[in-house]
């Protein structure tokens, strides 16, 4: 069986399939866009994230030399309360045996 085609309706035909290959060609290059914008989103976020885990463990390490030094000074306090403590027993038995030394005499 013979077609036969007039070059009207085949111009017009290769002018649709053109377009339509514009069109893909247009919708493929806008998607090409997106996906470049998301990547290049997507980096900035993980350099975001990444900068505030380094901040965060900056901050924590921070964190515990403060309280290092926070056990520091509050053991050192406790232990001049209690050598106060004993200097004050220690003085009070002396003056208690001085007392006692010179209502012997």
């Amino acid at each position: 069986e013979k077609v036969e085609l007039n070059l009207d309706t085949f111009k017009s035909l290769l002018s649709d399939y053109q377009n339509r290959l514009t069109e893909g060609g247009v919708r493929q290059g806008s998607l090409m866009e997106k996906v470049e914008s998301l990547y290049e989103e997507t980096s900035s976020e993980a350099e975001l994230v990444k900068q505030e885990q380094q901040d965060l463990q900056e901050q924590e390490k921070q964190l515990r030399e403060l309280k290092s030094r926070i056990n520091e000074v509050i053991a050192r306090r406790e232990s001049k309360a209690k050598a106060a403590a004993r200097a004050e027993s220690i003085l009070a038995t002396i003056q208690k045996n001085l007392n006692s030394s010179t209502t012997n005499f």
